[in-house]
């Protein structure tokens, strides 16, 4: 391949995993999932999901290993640079108004029977925190695509969340049955049912 016809096939690559929502649906498997598995692991290991627990290795929140359908990835989060203006101390808030920015990326790797790395996606993103008088205010911002091999991990990263999502909530329903119970009860009783 020439060396345009090669940085046209990475746009398109490129374009592809934006259009698929790659970003979103790993930063949402990141952030609202597997980057909690390490508090998970330590207070309340029945919300992790029983086909992903036996073999979950967690740094941290940085870096989670787990195997899932007999494949084994890995998904990091990787702090590039963070700064901040004048009016914000790391930690700390000195005053209102202040402003960080943390610039990471997400990587996400098949891990082959040899035990090497397969990077099959990396983006970057942006986290602002904006503090007001009232509360901070959280931005984010999907970045660029670094890296994008298409494969069957695509339809993985989907049905791994959903499957988290549905675990967590049948485990919620369940304790909170008797609460549930309690208080459809008292509504029988207060509607003269």
């Amino acid at each position: 391949m020439k060396p345009d016809e090669i940085r046209s096939e990475i746009e398109r690559r490129r374009q592809r995993a934006k259009d698929l929502g790659l970003r979103e649906k790993m930063w949402g498997l990141y952030y609202g999932k597997l980057g909690t598995y390490a508090d998970k692991l330590q207070n309340d290991p029945d919300l992790i999901l029983p086909e992903i627990r036996d073999g979950l290795e967690v740094s941290g929140k940085e870096n989670i290993k787990f195997c899932f359908n007999g494949v084994w990835y890995r998904l990091a989060y990787i702090e590039k640079s963070r700064s901040s203006d004048s009016d914000y101390s790391v930690g700390r808030r000195r005053r209102f108004g202040g402003t960080q920015t943390t610039n990471c990326g997400i990587a996400f790797d098949v891990i082959t029977d040899n035990c090497e790395d397969s990077r099959v996606f990396d983006f970057d993103f942006c986290r602002t925190v904006e503090d007001t008088p009232d509360m901070p205010i959280f931005r984010e911002s999907m970045g660029e695509v670094n890296a994008f091999i298409d494969g069957q991990w695509v339809v993985v990263v989907a049905e791994l969340s959903d499957l988290i999502a549905a675990h967590e909530r049948r485990i919620r329903e369940r304790r909170n049955a008797p609460k549930t119970e309690a208080k459809l009860k008292e509504d029988m009783k207060r509607f003269g049912l």
